[in-house]
């Protein structure tokens, strides 16, 4: 296996609830930006579905990413010779597990080992300026089981987050745990600025095409004439999770916990 990557790359940089699914299915539809998925998750790595996009057969057993580098590789630049992947924050290690040299100091920083491997690499850092409504999203998907809108069907649009209670505790989990994998990609990234697009989960959602172009421009892909379509999924915050954030950030108040840190307010 060859330990360098000969074409261009680039990483979504992200964690759940920020719109990686929305852009990445959007990034695959166009047929010139590779295939970015989630492919450096040990829980979804050998099931059906991913074995399915990666091309391996019932009787290759999962042995370690690593061992499977090269049908990573061959299904993220399968369409448009450039290579792609979403990564959430927690599946970091994993991700670099896979792209590490192996006569690579294992003190070796994150930046390098993937600029190692991908000479050519560009980073997406998607991440939502609101941390309460992303906390309160993925509350409701673990709470509800809905993921998706797609999975939602019983649903009417923008009423799938009424199964979710309001639950304080929950909630500032998820908070936390967002708050972290946010100053986690911050220290990840800290010199690669020149490699690096920012992009904020809610100026995705107001102009997804305007943002899959900027993305093109960064990682160097030609626009096609062809339009760029959303792929068919809808929003499912509505208007219980709208106020869910309100009964958290007064509570949080009201404990003496102080602001969030996020660009939102009550």
């Amino acid at each position: 296996m060859a330990n360098v990557f000969p074409g261009r790359a680039y990483l979504v940089c992200c964690d759940a609830r920020t719109g990686s699914s929305l852009l990445a299915a959007t990034l695959r539809a166009t047929g010139r930006a590779g295939k970015p998925f989630e492919y450096f998750t040990r829980a979804e790595i050998d099931k059906a579905w991913l074995r399915a996009e990666l091309r391996v057969t019932d009787d290759v057993a999962f042995t370690s990413f690593p061992n499977w580098r090269d049908y990573i590789l061959a299904a993220g630049s399968e369409m448009g010779g450039v290579f792609a992947a979403s990564v959430h924050f927690w599946q970091l290690p994993h991700c670099l597990e896979t792209f590490r040299a192996p006569e690579a100091d294992p003190a070796t920083s994150a930046l390098d080992v993937l600029r190692g491997f991908f000479p050519d690499l560009r980073l997406i850092w998607l991440k939502r300026d609101n941390i309460v409504a992303q906390a309160i999203s993925h509350h409701v998907a673990i709470s509800t089981n809905i993921w998706n809108s797609r999975l939602g069907r019983d649903a009417r649009p923008g009423e799938s987050d009424r199964g979710a209670p309001y639950d304080f505790a929950k909630i500032d989990h998820q908070v936390e745990s967002a708050l972290a994998a946010t100053q986690g990609w911050r220290e990840t990234l800290k010199g690669a600025e020149a490699i690096t697009m920012p992009l904020a989960y809610e100026d995705l959602a107001a102009d997804l095409p305007r943002a899959v172009r900027r993305i093109f421009a960064h990682v160097g892909i030609e626009p096609g004439p062809e339009p760029i379509r959303a792929p068919g999924l809808e929003k499912q915050a509505g208007a219980w999770s709208v106020e869910m954030e309100r009964l958290y950030r007064e509570e949080r108040r009201a404990r003496g916990l102080g602001p969030v840190g996020d660009k939102a307010a009550l």
